[in-house]
């Protein structure tokens, strides 16, 4: 792990406005996340990494880091173009909460960074503002383990906005939310660290409670008219590339931030 692992986004419970200056208006700060691309260093694995991750909670404690969680993203459905072996997915609460504690680690996680950089070697870190595009109605805990969230790339058509497209996905979270597939849903926009060649607008990402209602979600979109919808919010709005699946596993869980 390169430099400092944030918060998870099963805390993320902020509202998000969809008027068409919305990117623009004075609203409270937003929840940020960054991301880690990561590869095993040698004959490492899984279960030593869990064992650093214990390490890195018990300092995350001693130090009052209290308002951060973190999950660790292993492949499920992917191409062969996944070339990293895990993803440590980081949230806080915004950027200020996010930077403090990257500088407390920064200044004083010297021991517990070498332990991390024995099991992974970390290629990529980049930094993203979240908009909640849909918070289950059910309010449900986030799985111990065994979720699955998926990403894909989306860009936005230049004649129309990010507004626009934000609204979109509201518009089809709820129309599979009426239909039985209710799911988190939200637009992750760079803020720094991407590649240079990235060319993408923002990552889609959805969260499911496990495998089974990532498949009750294929179900309602394939068998309640959802090519259709689809169609109907996003021709001539978004392109988004293939989704990449992943499983979760919690490793530190923050209290919602109040």
């Amino acid at each position: 792990m390169k430099k400092y692992i944030g918060l998870t986004i099963a805390y993320v419970c902020v509202s998000v406005l969809f008027t068409g200056n919305t990117m623009a208006q004075q609203v409270a700060p937003r929840p940020v996340a960054e991301i880690f691309t990561c590869n095993f260093v040698g004959n490492n694995d899984m279960d030593d990494l869990m064992d650093v991750t214990r390490r890195w909670n018990q300092w995350m404690d001693r130090n009052d880091q209290n308002t951060y969680s973190a999950v660790l993203l292993t492949p499920f459905l992917f191409s062969d173009q996944m070339a990293a072996d895990v993803l440590w997915f980081g949230y806080s609460p915004n950027g200020a909460a996010m930077g403090a504690t990257a500088a407390h680690w920064l200044a004083e996680g010297a021991e517990e960074q070498a332990a991390f950089d024995e099991v992974i070697d970390c290629n990529s870190h980049a930094q993203m503002v979240i908009y909640i595009t849909n918070q289950p109605a059910q309010n449900q805990p986030p799985p111990e383990a065994g979720g699955l969230i998926s990403f894909s790339d989306c860009t936005v058509n230049e004649t129309r906005t990010a507004a626009d497209a934000l609204g979109a996905m509201s518009q089809m979270s709820s129309f599979l939310a009426e239909n039985g597939a209710d799911q988190f849903g939200a637009a992750f926009f760079p803020v720094a660290g991407a590649r240079q060649d990235a060319g993408f607008s923002f990552k889609r990402i959805t969260g499911f409670q496990s495998a089974e209602q990532f498949g009750q979600m294929i179900d309602v979109y394939t068998s309640r008219g959802g090519p259709e919808r689809n169609g109907e919010l996003f021709d001539n709005l978004l392109e988004c590339d293939s989704q990449r699946l992943y499983v979760t596993t919690p490793v530190r869980n923050a209290q919602p931030p109040q």
